[in-house]
């Protein structure tokens, strides 16, 4: 975990190291054992921080090399981390996934997958977008000036 979080590949010869150069680079790490109900026996939450901001995932390792993150702060999500992947929450609102959906097809960007998620039906939603092809910062931030949209995060690909 600690070798994936430094962005090592599965065939570095550092993995074994790892704790060892998360401490070289000033990066604190505790482990503790949580209780998570009904998920993928290979699963693991991930809490990183620093002084200015806090994020958190849950996230299994289901095989073959596959991943799936089936939470981000507190956030239901269902990423398998093999495209370029998009996570925006905005309001529950009529519309909304289109002007998204919109916005994506002017930039000729083609949509392989997407779910939406909400807690609860008119307040705030989370939608996930797998992408063919990777997000420049200049879209990225046409999608955060869209009224409506309070958090657009762009995750690339991290599984071959």
């Amino acid at each position: 975990m600690i070798a994936g979080i430094l962005g090592f590949k599965p065939d570095d010869e550092r993995i074994k190291n790892s704790l060892e150069i998360a401490k070289e680079k000033g990066i604190e790490v505790n482990f503790s054992e949580v209780q998570l109900r009904d998920v993928h026996p290979n699963t693991v939450k991930i809490v990183l921080s620093n002084e200015e901001e806090s994020v958190s995932m849950v996230g299994s390792s289901i095989g073959g090399s596959d991943i799936k993150v089936i939470e981000i702060d507190n956030y239901e999500v269902n990423i398998s981390g093999k495209l370029p992947t998009l996570w925006i929450i905005h309001k529950d609102r009529p519309g909304m996934v289109g002007v998204i959906t919109s916005v994506l097809g002017s930039y000729n960007l083609n949509i392989a997958h997407m779910q939406d998620f909400r807690k609860k039906k008119g307040t705030i939603a989370s939608s996930i977008i797998e992408l063919d092809h990777a997000v420049d910062e200049y879209i990225l931030n046409h999608l955060r000036n869209i009224d409506g949209l309070s958090l657009v995060r762009y995750i690339p690909p991290v599984v071959n």
